[in-house]
């Protein structure tokens, strides 16, 4: 099936991720994970890079993301900051997706991150 992905898709409400919480959603045949950290909600894909864990089943440790398989740890980014086993390797990395929070809603650009331009989401708040 084919998506047009440079464009934003709204994940749900705001208040659908509280801090603390994993959120996972799929989103034009996408695993993704959202969550909170202390500045903004964060969408990676979810699954790790090591074994395809889903990483909403991991933990959330206050701006990074541990997944529940063997515990390598990811920030808002998607890149990997702990391997408890040994070395990062250089592809434990996922994707990171851009969010935006507006008119009470999460948007995600599933498109080239290069591409998503806040300005192309409508403007819905009431006039």
């Amino acid at each position: 099936m084919s998506f047009i992905k440079e464009a934003w898709y709204c994940a749900g409400f705001s208040a659908d991720v509280a801090a603390g919480q994993l959120y996972a959603i799929t989103m034009l045949g996408e695993p993704l994970v959202l969550f909170r950290t202390p500045t903004a909600v964060v969408a990676l894909h979810d699954r790790c890079p090591h074994r395809f864990a889903p990483l909403s089943r991991g933990k959330l440790c206050d701006a990074t993301i541990r997944c529940g398989y063997h515990g390598l740890v990811f920030d808002a980014t998607g890149q990997c900051l702990q391997n408890p086993h040994g070395p990062i390797p250089p592809a434990a990395k996922v994707r990171a997706y851009p969010v935006l929070e507006r008119h009470g809603a999460m948007w995600v650009w599933m498109g080239d991150a290069a591409n998503a331009d806040p300005a192309q989401l409508p403007d819905f708040s009431s006039t």
